[in-house]
């Protein structure tokens, strides 16, 4: 399903709540961006690479890992998500889609 999903999906979800699964615990993460990266050409059939920022808790600081990203429309998803650091409300993480 990973394969199928593009931008659009997470832009139509910017500012909305994810679960985001980690051993035990559940923690409520948001959605803050998703934005295109730089490519060289793929064609007209390719998905173009995309990434999709989180904002979750300041505590705990997730390690970098597959975590499961629950969302009310987009189902079960599991993610590669990296810290990025704090700030102000949370902490960000990141998914790179290529």
């Amino acid at each position: 399903m990973l394969d199928k999903l593009t931008i659009q999906n997470f832009q139509d979800h910017v500012n909305e709540e994810v679960k985001v699964l980690a051993g035990a615990q559940t923690y409520d993460f948001e959605v803050v961006e998703a934005s295109e990266m730089a490519t060289a050409s793929l064609g007209e059939s390719a998905r173009g690479p995309f990434s999709v920022i989180f904002r979750g808790p300041q505590e705990p600081i997730l390690p970098q890992a597959i975590y499961r990203v629950t969302h009310k429309d987009l189902g079960d998803l599991d993610l590669f998500l990296v810290p990025l650091g704090p700030d102000r409300e949370g902490v960000r993480y990141e998914a790179v889609f290529t």
